[in-house]
């Protein structure tokens, strides 16, 4: 999982001392800002990749509000269109009594 990976959650690891035995501090040095320059940029991708992922929860929050939004809309829309049609009856209905 991304929580336990050392590289991950800003922890570093201790090289094994068969592989540092035979370098200088210089090396060593270089070897641990190269491993510092690389905590940072996969911090920095992580954090883009949380944001990212938190704009798409947001999306899809804002897509279902609007679907229901729509639906209830949908709903109205379909009650005005009864309503005029009877209220056309009604005027039609209206308007033969006033003949007679």
């Amino acid at each position: 999982a991304i929580s336990e990976d050392p590289a991950l959650t800003g922890q570093t690891a201790t090289p094994p001392s068969a592989f540092t035995q035979g370098l200088t501090e210089e090396q060593l040095q270089m070897f641990e800002e190269g491993n510092q320059d690389m905590m940072q940029h996969y911090e920095s991708t992580l954090d883009k990749v949380r944001t990212a992922e938190k704009s798409l929860v947001e999306i899809s929050e804002l897509q279902s509000l609007l679907v229901n939004n729509l639906e209830i809309q949908s709903e109205h829309i379909e009650q005005l269109v009864t309503n005029s049609l009877s209220t056309a009856d009604n005027i039609g209905g209206g308007n033969k009594q006033l003949e007679k």
